[in-house]
């Protein structure tokens, strides 16, 4: 038995997965995401509350924005957030948007002290300059902010601008209509740019970039297409609202942020994993 088990570690792919499995245990990855998890949702809806106000604003509904995102997100976690922001948009007030930031303020600095903590514990990392950490963790929400902001231009502003084109350029209409796909592209870059910029951040200074990079880029591929087959799946299925009843909403919405957490540091864990074998540090 157990030279057959040294045979299957000598298998490359099954060791190579075989570390990333250790590392997940080992540095309790699964906690991480439960605990990025629920400082996520406590930034949430102080992220709404300040986009929705900033857009409103600009005289921008970010309902269409929202809208636009149904094959991506679990129907029940968009039933929340439209419900949520429809209250907030009733109520904008410079109070209401000052007790949002502050709110996003401290969450959204846990949720990136946490991503934070998981790389140095999986690349075995020292932190060298915690002042610098905490100054990162205080701009991380309003980068976040702005990159909301961003998607909601390009959805939104891209779409009038194609529509203006085709209107006064008939014959480019075949061709401007495939600003559709180019437009979810260029969201997944706002995303992915985002994505890396988090993670080179919450890393050391002088540790190196290309980890963090194929983290990044496998991180934002994985969400997307872990995101609109969770929906499609809580979509086909009729059994969460007879077992969980009316908290079916919030659970389904737990759920996901979850699940977006493990791919997040499974990314980071695995991304790991190969950086070391491949520099002879394992």
């Amino acid at each position: 038995m157990y030279q057959r088990l040294r045979k299957l570690y000598s298998v490359p792919i099954l060791r190579f997965i075989w570390d990333g499995v250790l590392v997940y245990f080992d540095r309790r990855i699964g906690q991480a995401a439960a605990c990025l998890t629920y400082f996520v949702v406590l930034s949430i809806f102080p992220v709404l509350i300040c986009v929705s106000y900033l857009l409103g604003l600009a005289n921008i509904d970010i309902l269409n924005m929202i809208s636009n995102l149904d094959s991506f997100l679990p129907e029940d976690a968009m039933a929340i957030l439209k419900g949520y922001l429809v209250y907030v948009s009733y109520r904008r007030t410079p109070a209401l948007f000052i007790a949002g930031l502050v709110a996003c303020l401290f969450s959204a600095s846990a949720a990136y002290r946490t991503i934070s903590q998981v790389i140095l514990d999986v690349y075995a990392y020292t932190p060298r300059s915690p002042l610098r950490n905490i100054l990162v963790s205080i701009l991380y929400p309003p980068a976040l902010l702005v990159t909301l902001i961003l998607s909601v231009v390009v959805v939104i502003t891209g779409e009038k601008t194609r529509a203006a084109l085709s209107a006064h350029l008939p014959f480019l209409a075949q061709y401007l209509d495939q600003w559709l796909w180019l437009r979810y592209a260029l969201l997944f870059a706002i995303f992915f740019l985002f994505i890396l910029s988090v993670l080179a951040l919450a890393s050391p200074r002088g540790s190196p970039k290309t980890p963090m990079t194929i983290s990044s880029l496998a991180a934002s591929v994985a969400l997307v297409a872990a995101s609109a087959a969770f929906s499609a799946f809580i979509g086909m299925s009729s059994q969460y609202s007879l077992i969980y009843g009316s908290l079916v909403s919030i659970v389904v919405l737990l759920i996901w942020l979850y699940l977006c957490a493990q791919i997040l540091f499974l990314t980071i864990v695995f991304t790991s994993v190969w950086y070391k074998r491949r520099t002879g540090g394992q």
